[in-house]
């Protein structure tokens, strides 16, 4: 079964503990932001504010993510001696494999925001004279954002995960640790909690489908830049200094569009993540499906006539999902 390979490097180096997983992961972080405040501090010659309505501290926010990537990566190289394909880092498909992602994570977010806008949610205003150099790097930092989140919590906590427990629980656990790590900026309510466990649970799914990072990482990236950087909308309860459009919420419908937190937090994203959830998981049983009629070993038919029969097979399979979906 092509999904069990990151799982099978993993496991034959050694089993990852979650007692050793959570402190590491929270090490490289409060590492990563120690060093990133401290740079900040010494070349801060304009006393600018540190938060995020400062363009710079945001933008430093985003690039100093890859310092946890590397020490979370540099850990599990080093001392649990995994390779960097266990951890989702393949060399194959690299371009297809992100272009997919990018398409996948705008596509979403677009979805998402077009239906909020037809049910008068939320009014978007163009901003006129955005720098394009300002968007620019903020593409790359949320591209490096993404990649380092989902190298941590994906490929390094839930693939390791997976040596200890089932696939499945795998997936339940890093999402709820993904989940508690994104709560911490405030403002969450059961929606927005929902949402962000559900968005976790879409990321593992294709990860676990796609057999490598960088669909996801590329995905995750698209997701944030598109929705804070294009439509303006805040990232788990924080705001942009800058946007493409002005976010304008309509307060009685703050359930459908999320209010304050974002369009993270509303219904709307609620049914999008869940149906994309449902339909991740009826195409890897339907893969899985398929692979195993196509290695099933059909002893009482002559050989001439076995690649025959495991098409069609196949083809009745493949008859049965469509009328199913």
């Amino acid at each position: 079964m092509k999904t069990m390979r990151l799982i099978q490097l993993t496991a034959s180096t050694r089993k990852t503990s979650l007692v050793w997983q959570l402190p590491i992961i929270l090490s490289s972080q409060a590492i990563s932001q120690i060093i990133f405040l401290g740079i900040f501090w010494i070349f801060n010659r304009t006393n600018d504010q540190m938060n995020f309505q400062n363009n710079w501290f945001v933008k430093g926010e985003l690039f100093s993510t890859s310092v946890s990537l590397i020490l979370v990566v540099l850990y599990s190289y080093v001392i649990e001696k995994r390779s960097l394909h266990s951890l989702g880092i393949t060399r194959k498909d690299i371009g297809s494999e992100t272009y997919k992602g990018l398409i996948i994570g705008c596509l979403l977010i677009c979805v998402i925001v077009a239906i909020n806008v037809v049910t008068g949610s939320i009014q978007l205003i163009w901003v006129p004279n955005i720098s394009l150099l300002n968007t620019l790097i903020y593409g790359i930092g949320f591209m490096i954002q993404g990649l380092s989140e989902e190298v941590i919590f994906r490929g390094y906590l839930m693939i390791g995960l997976c040596t200890r427990f089932s696939i499945k629980v795998s997936i339940v656990l890093s999402s709820l640790i993904f989940t508690l790590a994104h709560t911490s900026n405030g403002g969450s309510s059961i929606v927005s909690i929902t949402n962000l466990f559900l968005f976790s649970i879409v990321c593992s799914l294709i990860v676990y489908s796609h057999q490598n990072i960088w669909i996801i990482a590329s995905l995750h990236g698209a997701w944030n830049f598109v929705m804070g950087v294009v439509f303006g909308s805040e990232i788990s309860n924080l705001s942009l200094p800058s946007s493409l459009f002005q976010f304008q919420l309509v307060p009685t419908r703050s359930i459908l569009s999320g209010g304050n937190f974002g369009i993270e937090g509303g219904i709307i994203t609620t049914v999008i993540l869940l149906t994309t959830c449902i339909l991740l998981n009826n195409l890897i049983s339907h893969e899985l499906v398929t692979s195993n009629i196509k290695q099933c070993n059909v002893n009482m038919i002559s050989s001439p006539f076995r690649p025959l029969l495991i098409n069609a097979m196949v083809i009745i399979n493949d008859s049965f999902y469509i009328i199913g979906t």
